[in-house]
């Protein structure tokens, strides 16, 4: 039986909150030296999480900025959840950035466009 995940943000790492009712959130800053520590507890929860056939999938970005490892991370993690279409759960990618961070949102359509899935763009003001 999965459990939920929830993984404390530092300096360097988002804080990562995976739940069992579907809802996947990866908030904060990503730029470890080594990404590849930082995402292999969440892919591998999605590999059991999969098992369990969950109806629906959201997954939520806020990243206010992530290293180029990261953004190799979170094409597996989105490649991940896109794959739990293929069990009949309804998917969901949510890409959240600030109103003035062109960067963000310009990195989103980037994902959007290599992993051939479509996002939704969520605006939001950071304070």
């Amino acid at each position: 039986m999965v459990e939920n995940l929830n993984i404390k943000g530092t300096e360097y790492t988002p804080e990562i909150y995976l739940q069992t009712n579907g809802k996947l959130l990866l908030k904060g800053i990503s730029t470890p030296s080594n990404s590849y520590s930082i995402y292999r507890p969440v892919i591998d929860w999605l590999d059991n999480f999969k098992l369990a056939k969950p109806e629906v999938i959201k997954l939520i970005f806020h990243l206010e900025y992530i290293n180029t490892s990261t953004k190799n991370m979170l094409l597996q993690v989105i490649q991940k959840c896109n794959s739990f279409k293929e069990i009949g759960s309804e998917v969901e990618i949510i890409w959240q950035y600030d109103v003035e961070d062109e960067d963000q949102l310009d990195l989103g359509h980037m994902l959007e466009s290599i992993v051939r899935c479509k996002f939704k763009f969520v605006v939001i003001k950071v304070e």
